[in-house]
């Protein structure tokens, strides 16, 4: 309340320090006076806390609502897939750990990266392990007969072009086999077309990132949330009255089905384009051909022309 009538009458209180002040004749004592009035910066911040201080019944509540949110979000340590899926949205990947976390968690959420790309890249590859370490004499048989070939010179160029090639590989090839795969997608620039989802646009480009793609079915996939779960437990809960207690787990899901169709009106509608509704409407149009034919041939071509359409109804 203080601080209210404070900031009310700040005008009045500058004036006051200052008569106060120019009443003293010590000049010393003047200035000390004078340094009692509050600046712009220090009354901006005393707006600043009655501002705060508008929000002090909800403190207990805004407390509580914290404490959640750090619960929530300290889960990112126990579980991968808040960082994979995060690393999975093709025009974001790590931004959000480069702008937002320090240097020691940004770490931390790379290698995690790191260690779930090569189990997967590991398992995909384990099953073509044995064909690749069969054919790997031949090949670098068929290897050595085109080097030999080579000129000095040719091979001197090739090896400034791939450096690489003449020690077999880089360390980082040999120790870590999937990098290349893992790397390139992190440093390359991805546009996402305007409406299009993560899992279409990675559907379109499983080809190029095979491993990527595979951790994108399967993290993609997890629900972000789950109040559409807790809902259709909570209908489902509502069906299953205690006068409707013997209810199955078939039925119970049908009744839930049922109930969404209803809601949505999906029951009754315009079917969609299919092989079947042409065939129906061929079937109509011949038995309409039919039927006028038969009417031709009992009328006559000439009695037909003449008859209206009021007239067809004596011949039925």
């Amino acid at each position: 309340m203080m601080l209210h009538q404070t900031e009310a009458r700040k005008e009045h209180i500058d004036v006051f320090i200052y008569e106060i002040g120019i009443k003293k004749t010590n000049l010393d004592k003047r200035r000390k006076i004078d340094s009692l009035k509050l600046s712009s910066f220090e009354w901006q911040n005393v707006s600043l806390f009655l501002g705060l201080l508008r929000y002090m019944q909800f403190a207990p509540a805004l407390e509580a609502a914290a404490a959640k949110v750090d619960e929530y979000y300290n889960r990112t340590d126990t579980s991968d897939a808040y960082i994979v899926t995060m690393y999975l949205t093709p025009d974001q990947k790590g931004a959000h750990f480069k702008k937002h976390w320090s240097a020691d968690l940004r770490l931390q959420a790379e290698q995690s990266m790191e260690r779930v790309f090569a189990e997967r890249w590991n398992k995909l590859h384990r099953s073509s392990s044995s064909t690749a370490s069969a054919s790997a004499p031949r090949l670098s048989r068929k290897v050595s007969t085109l080097l030999r070939e080579l000129s000095d010179d040719e091979y001197e160029a090739s090896a400034m072009e791939n450096p690489s090639a003449e020690h077999g590989g880089s360390l980082s090839d040999q120790d870590k086999p999937y990098w290349q795969e893992y790397h390139s997608y992190l440093i390359s620039k991805e546009v996402v077309p305007l409406g299009m989802s993560t899992v279409t646009w990675w559907g379109l480009n499983a080809a190029r990132s095979p491993t990527w793609a595979s951790l994108a079915h399967d993290f993609l996939s997890i629900m972000a949330s789950s109040v559409s779960s807790e809902r259709a437990f909570s209908q489902a809960g509502i069906t299953i009255s205690p006068r409707r207690n013997w209810l199955k787990a078939d039925v119970v899901e049908a009744l839930q089905f049922m109930k969404c169709l209803l809601k949505h009106d999906l029951i009754f509608r315009e079917p969609g384009p299919s092989s079947l509704v042409e065939e129906d409407e061929l079937a109509q149009d011949l038995a309409e051909m039919t039927l006028n034919a038969q009417e031709a041939s009992v009328l006559g071509p000439w009695d037909l022309g003449l008859l209206d359409d009021d007239d067809m109804d004596l011949y039925e």
